[in-house]
This record gives C-alpha cells, structure tokens and sequence, in this order.
C-alpha cells in the first residue's frame, strides 16, 4: 500500500505474488488508481512456498511487456530468500537478476524476518544493479520501502559501479561490502550531491621512490547509465 501511495499518479505498476505458483493481481496499473488497487493488495495471502524465481521471472516479463519511453524499469523483491520452489541456489537466483539487469531492469530487495538468506537477498541487489534493505519487523517495512522508493526518484544516474584497479604494483584483496573485486563495488543510484564511501584493502611493493616522491597505488573508473537509458553502453568517467 505504501508503495502506491508514493507513486507518481502517471507511474506504471504491476503486482505480482508468489508461494508454491505465481499470480499476477494486477498488471499495468497507473497509480492514479490506487484506490482501486488497494483492495486487491489486501487479498493477499501468505503461504509456505517461495518460488522466488517464479515470481522474478513474471515480474521481468511483466516490465518487458509494458515497456514506455522515459521510464525506467525497476523491480522491488521481497522475500526471505530460502527458495524451495523452482530455482533455490544463490547462483541460479543472482544469474537470472544479472540477465535481466543486462536488459535494463534494476532489481531492489528486501530481506523479511530474522532468518532470511542474507547471502542470497543480498546477491540479488547486487547483480540486480540496486540495493538491498533488511525488513526486521513489520514496523520498519514501510519507512524503508518509503526510503528505497524515494530513492528512486530525481536519479542522476543508474547501476553504478566504482571499479579499483592497483598500479605500480599495487594489488586491491577486498572491496569491503562487495564479494566481487573484478566487477568492483556496486552503487546502484547516484543522486546529485550525494557523497559515497567505497573501503578497499591493497597490498603494495616494499620499494619507495628513490627520490621520496608520492606512487600512485590505485586506479578508479567509475561506470553508470542514464535513468531512462540502462540498455545503452555506460557512461565511464577515470
């Protein structure tokens, strides 16, 4: 409900629920009819299946049918991440994120309850270009969806990723927050005036400059797209 009471009334919204099946409970809804959507969200039921590849699979389907110009195709998943039905492993789950991201959706997720599967919740942010958010308890769900779905908004630029290469042989070990040093830390949406902290760890040679004079140790590149351009090649700044 929180959700479609942030929209923008000319937004684009589809629902899809998930357990042991997928069902759509609406498609193609601009928000300014929220007041009619509000009851089909509270027909919603829990059960003890997650077929959250079911439910990623009709959600991407649902963003590639309903495409628009100037709008940008984002998906919010939430589950506790422990799959049972159709794919259930961290990587057949964060390889079809990453596919889809490939083809320009963002995908945020949200972890729900105390035992979620952090590794798997989290691995869907990432490959999915976005963030991830930790729902504890039903009293925090709509602050942080609020905080995830106004980030959204008055985005400068898409899945952007800082890349940190060593020089002069240096060698970065770890990007602290992000399990892939290749592909470097992801910052999902750039917002103007918006400061970031990226924290590395890096290895260096023992040998100093004979004539005292600073070495350059690291690299950067950082790579984004335009909002309502994630098909295209990225802009690279260095």
């Amino acid at each position: 409900r929180s959700v479609l009471d942030l929209l923008h009334d000319d937004d684009v919204v589809h629902l899809v629920a998930y357990d042991t099946d997928v069902s759509i409970i609406f498609q193609n809804a601009r928000a300014s009819t929220r007041q009619l959507l509000h009851p089909l969200v509270d027909k919603i039921k829990t059960a003890g299946s997650t077929n959250l590849s079911g439910g990623i699979e009709t959600g991407a389907k649902l963003l590639d049918k309903y495409s628009y110009s100037g709008y940008s195709r984002r998906m919010f998943i939430f589950s506790d991440g422990q799959a049972n039905v159709g794919l259930k492993t961290r990587a057949e789950l964060t390889n079809l994120v990453a596919g889809y991201n490939k083809k320009g959706i963002i995908t945020d997720s949200f972890g729900i309850g105390a035992d979620f599967d952090a590794e798997i919740m989290k691995g869907i942010a990432d490959t999915g270009g976005a963030k991830f958010f930790f729902l504890e308890s039903a009293q925090v769900i709509q602050s942080l969806v609020t905080k995830a779905l106004m980030s959204v908004f008055n985005v400068c630029g898409s899945q952007a990723r800082l890349i940190i290469r060593g020089k002069n042989g240096a060698i970065v070990t770890k990007i602290w927050g992000h399990d892939n040093i290749i592909e470097g830390a992801n910052l999902g949406d750039l917002h103007s005036n918006n400061l970031r902290s990226v924290l590395c760890d890096f290895n260096v040679s023992g040998t100093a400059n004979g004539d005292g004079s600073d070495t350059e140790t690291l690299a950067y590149e950082l790579r984004y797209n335009r909002p309502d351009d994630l098909a295209s090649e990225p802009i690279v700044i260095r």
